[in-house]
């Protein structure tokens, strides 16, 4: 079997460093431009989020935070595989692989979910 080329931990930093740079530094321009996508069960002040969009949104926001909080875990147990690894290369490597899907699947995580609220944000609402 040949060997996989693996990223290194430190470019899996620099790019998890990067990516939250640019979140960051896009978050208060795209809030004060009014394009937060993250406002679940809206037009519950006016007594109508009961409505099959709002409960959608809220199931959809409340899944892509479980699947955060469990690639979250990930990482975590990622990195405790490779501090315990003690040096043998097929358990760094696992341990490696572990913290970079956990990372792509956050990723994906915040992708979908700007995608799915924006979809959802787009659903006309019924009279």
């Amino acid at each position: 079997m040949p060997k996989q080329k693996l990223i290194s931990p430190r470019t899996i930093s620099a790019i998890a460093f990067t990516l939250t740079a640019v979140l960051l530094t896009i978050a208060p321009f795209a809030v004060s431009a009014g394009l937060s996508t993250f406002t679940p069960f809206q037009g519950t002040a006016q007594g109508n989020g009961n409505n099959l969009v709002s409960v959608l949104r809220g199931v959809v926001n409340f899944l892509l935070t479980l699947a955060a909080v469990i690639a979250a875990i990930f990482i975590v147990i990622g990195g405790f595989r490779y501090i315990f690894s003690q040096g043998d290369e097929e358990n760094t490597n696992r341990a490696k692989l572990t913290v970079f899907y956990a990372l792509m699947g956050l990723i994906v995580i915040a992708i979908s979910g700007v995608l799915v609220n924006f979809i959802i944000a787009n659903i006309p609402n019924p009279v």
